[in-house]
């Protein structure tokens, strides 16, 4: 009985959820064995959270009723039908995920450096059935190599090259870095028409390795600009 009164508070919370879905971008959560599964009303779009992470997309709509929505119909309004969109910075895929779905003919290139972010952004490409969009793990920069990264597992979207939150538990990690100039001669294809640069601060080294690709292309560019985060990387 002690067990049952017990297990009883810890599931209450449950009963709060549907509360929260009102009137918001989600339309559903599902807990499954191997997490949970948020499925947005935009695009019908789908993602899965395996671990506890404060500020990505599902727990952010949650918590606010939206995922940034100023910012996708941006996007939505610079990609034309049928247009290549590289998205640096991908995290769990959110972005490129919306983008698949809502701009018609479109194909994407979506980066990635963090290991787990990567495997994530890869598994809600497959959960959604994406054959439109190709996952790198790679990150873009103004040189060729590896870079070191600060991870903090309960806070992946501040990932970055510096350790912006300086909070107890980041980690770091290895990750593969190319210029977009470079990788671009390499991997061919048609021509950019939008990036979208999310890399906590260190988005002007991105544009200064796609230098070429931005003079001969001339794609749209939407990107974050954060002066607490750039004046780590000295700008």
């Amino acid at each position: 009985a002690d067990y049952i009164k017990a297990m009883f508070e810890h599931h209450r919370g449950l009963f709060d959820y549907g509360a929260l879905l009102q009137g918001g971008e989600l339309n559903s959560v599902e807990l499954t064995p191997d997490g949970i599964v948020y499925r947005f009303r935009t695009a019908d779009v789908r993602m899965r959270l395996t671990v506890a992470d404060r500020r990505v997309a599902p727990i952010e709509t949650l918590n606010f009723g939206a995922y940034e929505p100023a910012e996708a119909r941006a996007l939505l309004a610079l990609a034309t039908p049928g247009c290549r969109i590289l998205d640096i910075g991908a995290n769990h895929g959110y972005f490129s995920l919306v983008l698949a779905r809502l701009v018609a003919g479109c194909e994407l290139d979506s980066f990635e450096p963090i290991p787990a972010n990567h495997a994530a952004l890869v598994a809600n490409l497959a959960l959604n059935g994406q054959r439109n969009v190709r996952a790198h793990h790679l990150a873009l920069s103004d040189r060729e190599g590896t870079a070191t990264f600060y991870f903090n597992p309960t806070y992946v979207t501040a990932s970055s090259q510096h350790d912006l939150t300086r909070e107890p538990g980041v980690e770091t990690v290895e990750c593969p870095m190319r210029t977009l100039d470079g990788w671009l001669a390499e991997s061919g294809g048609k021509s950019v028409g939008l990036i979208k640069c999310d890399v906590e601060g260190a988005e002007l080294a991105v544009f200064r390795g796609a230098r070429q690709t931005l003079a001969a292309q001339r794609p749209a560019l939407f990107t974050e600009l954060l002066r607490k985060w750039s004046e780590r990387f000295g700008y």
